[in-house]
Formats: C-alpha cells, sequence, structure tokens
C-alpha cells in the first residue's frame, strides 16, 4: 500500500504501545521521527498509563502530524499489551507493520533496511535486526550506525519452536496481512510474540529472518517483564503446551529449561543448573546441543 506523494515506497506501520514509560517515550517517539523512510504511519495506544506518559506524548503530537503520513494517538483504560496490539493492527494501513515498545529506541537506518530486505525477499514474513542493551543508568545513547549488510540468518518453525532463534522483539518488521491471518495476537498467552511466530511459520512454510545489523537500542530495566524468570519460564512452557504430541514436543519443553538456566546463571548458579537437570530429564538428548556446552562454558567460568 503507498499513499501519494511519498512515490513507490511501502507504507508502514509503526505502533507504540505506551504504558507508565513518561521518562523514556519522548527518546522513543523521536527515534521514529528520525527514520530516513518517510511513507510511515505512527499510531501510539497509551494503555492506561498513570504516570506522565500521556503528557508527555500530546506535547510530540505537532511534530509527529508533521512528519509521518499519518498520526494517530488514543488513550484509554488498562488492557493489556496483546489487546492494545491487536486495537492497532485493526487500525493500521500499512503493508509492513512494526511495534516497538514505548522505552526502546529505534536506530535511524532500520525502517529503510528492513524495507528493502521485505522487498527482495517475499518469502520472508518478517525481519529483525540486533539490539544494544541499554541499562537503566541515565547514561546517554551510544552512537552505533545501522550500516546495511548482507549477512543474515533465515528461520523457520522448527528453529524457532526449538529455541535456536535468535529475534529481538524490539527490532521486529512483519508483514501485516502474515498477523491477520493468524488472527492477531492472543491476549491468554503470556509470550504472545513467540506464540505469534509459531504460528506465522508453521503457515505455509513462512520464514523469519534476522539482519545481523544494530537496528534498535533496547532498555533494560526493573520494569521489564523479561527480567522476570519465573514470569517467562511459564509463558514458555505455555506456548510449547500449544503443540503438545509434536515431533520434537519434549526437545522444544526441554530447551525451555534451558532457556531458564542460561538467564539464572548470574542471579543462582544452584538454580540454574537445577533448571538445567530438569530439562535433561524431560530429554536427555538435548545435552548433544551446542548451546548445552556454551551454557557449561558459561557455568564453569563463574566458578572459576
Amino acid at each position: 500500500m503507498c499513499l501519494s506523494g511519498q512515490g513507490l515506497e511501502p507504507l508502514v506501520t509503526v505502533v507504540v504501545p505506551s504504558y507508565n514509560h513518561g521518562s523514556y517515550i519522548k527518546e522513543a517517539i523521536h527515534s521514529i521521527v528520525s527514520q530516513s523512510y518517510k511513507n510511515i504511519e505512527l499510531i501510539i495506544i497509551d494503555d492506561g498509563s498513570s504516570d506522565n506518559s500521556i503528557d508527555v506524548i500530546s506535547s510530540l503530537s505537532s511534530v509527529c502530524l508533521a512528519r509521518f503520513t499519518r498520526f494517530e494517538f488514543r488513550a484509554r483504560e488498562n488492557k493489556g499489551l496483546s489487546s492494545t496490539l491487536n486495537e492497532a493492527l485493526s487500525w493500521a494501513r500499512g503493508e509492513y507493520f512494526s511495534p516497538i515498545a514505548s522505552d526502546d529506541v529505534m536506530l535511524p537506518n532500520k525502517t529503510s533496511m528492513q524495507v528493502s530486505f521485505l522487498e527482495k525477499n517475499p518469502h520472508c514474513a518478517g525481519v529483525f535486526g540486533l539490539v544494544h542493551t541499554l541499562h537503566d543508568s541515565g547514561d546517554e545513547f551510544l552512537v552505533v550506525e545501522a550500516a546495511a549488510g548482507t549477512e543474515k540468518k533465515i528461520y523457520g518453525f522448527k528453529e524457532v519452536f526449538l529455541h535456536r532463534h535468535s529475534l529481538p522483539a524490539p527490532t521486529q518488521m512483519l508483514r501485516r496481512n502474515c498477523l491477520i491471518d493468524i488472527g492477531g495476537y492472543n491476549p491468554s498467552i503470556v509470550i504472545d510474540d513467540w506464540y505469534m511466530w509459531l504460528l506465522i511459520t508453521k503457515a505455509d512454510d513462512k520464514k523469519l529472518a534476522l539482519l545481523k545489523t544494530v537496528v534498535c537500542f533496547y532498555r533494560r530495566h526493573a520494569g521489564n517483564s523479561s527480567s522476570n524468570i519465573d514470569f517467562m519460564h511459564i509463558g514458555r512452557l505455555q506456548v510449547v503446551k500449544e503443540y503438545t504430541g509434536r515431533r520434537f514436543y519434549s526437545l522444544a519443553e526441554a530447551n525451555c529449561f534451558l532457556a531458564s538456566a542460561n538467564e539464572l546463571l548470574n542471579v543462582s548458579k544452584v538454580d540454574s543448573v537445577k533448571y538445567f537437570l530438569k530439562g535433561f530429564i524431560i530429554s536427555p538428548l538435548y545435552v548433544f546441543q551446542v548451546r548445552v556446552f556454551k551454557y557449561f562454558f558459561q557455568l564453569l567460568r563463574g566458578l572459576v
């Protein structure tokens, strides 16, 4: 889909689900304003913030109206992330759908690079990139350029199911029609992005690509759901159980424990090993994976 005045550039829908990130959302919005790609519609939905997020967004409305092909902002009571993304999806007009959290930041060439890739690779339903992690220390952003590159990885259903993928959620750009075809986001699923990627790659053998280039800053702080290891572990098991009886199910379940074991390495090595052993009981074969050797390397290095 193209809108007049923008040549042949496909319209990209960038979505910011806002929730209590008043300290960060101005930087998030400015990073979208600064995209080198021109044909963007920006949809911001505030999901019941109790801080000053709405005031910050409202103060940038004139900038957004002048910059974007279309700008929409609404604020309402809290409904949760999946419901917010579904609301934005129903509102979106773009060929490509690019959600980003209200505390993360895009690098200037992210959109143009990803659109170029998807236009050339119709078998891919979505494309991702690398992130540079920012810790909540108040430091200024590092200067990192998203240089166009050709190095990439392509993932299908098996790789995503077995957790043999690296798809940083803040960097995603997906074909909107693929999201619509699977029914959008599922509010009953904790890790809705992984659940959704499985549905997409299962349908018509679609692929997801990772460009090995930093395209976003991901901010890590106490409010990140990804910092809650128990929460994420339960969420992973919930997704895997949707495929009970499928080939590789036991290995996929075991790999959920391996993922949590890795996350626990810097928290409690005793608990980390407990999770690892639970995975081994579920599927002894999982010890033959390269990622298991990497786990032991990190574990032993921390004991030295």
